[in-house]
């Protein structure tokens, strides 16, 4: 690629897309435009076509985010607990032929099976499954308590409309 010339990616007319990311610090999600590379493109440099709204684009991201997220999340969670059981079986079976006539050594020759890798079965590490559809939810409850409660408050604002 010659300097200055931009890629391909980045051309006019090349497809852009909305992602949805989780302000994990408090409630509520970002839209942000990638293009085909995943790299951030400028708002203002998107276009968006007859066949959907900018609204639209929306949910359908936060629709596709949880769709996947449900799936990544639950694969995790499954390999875990999996996981753990088999460590718990065999510990199980280990520890009842142990009883009935094995030896240490025999006993310990069968941790070799995992590599000799102490697994320890740590809850913390399931991961808890984060939806767009609840974070919009949280974000819909504050936009609501934010008109309440100022719909009880004095306006203080003044408008030019208010000198005349």
């Amino acid at each position: 690629m010659l300097p200055g010339k931009p890629r391909a990616a980045r051309v006019g007319g090349q497809p852009a897309f909305i992602k949805p990311n989780v302000n994990w610090d408090g409630d509520g999600v970002v839209f942000n435009w990638c293009d085909q590379n995943g790299s951030g493109v400028s708002a203002k440099d998107v276009r968006i076509g007859d066949t959907m709204s900018l609204q639209q684009a929306r949910v359908e991201a936060g629709i596709n985010w949880d769709a996947s997220e449900a799936a990544r999340v639950g694969e995790h969670n499954l390999s875990l607990v999996v996981c753990w059981a088999r460590v718990r079986l065999y510990r199980s079976v280990a520890a009842g032929q142990s009883s009935v006539g094995a030896t240490a050594s025999q006993a310990s020759g069968r941790t070799a099976a995992f590599g000799g890798v102490s697994i320890v079965e740590d809850h913390r590490q399931l991961v808890e499954l984060v939806q767009i559809s609840r974070l919009m939810d949280n974000v819909l409850k504050i936009a609501n308590d934010m008109k309440i409660i100022s719909a009880s408050r004095p306006n203080t604002f003044v408008s030019l409309e208010d000198d005349e």
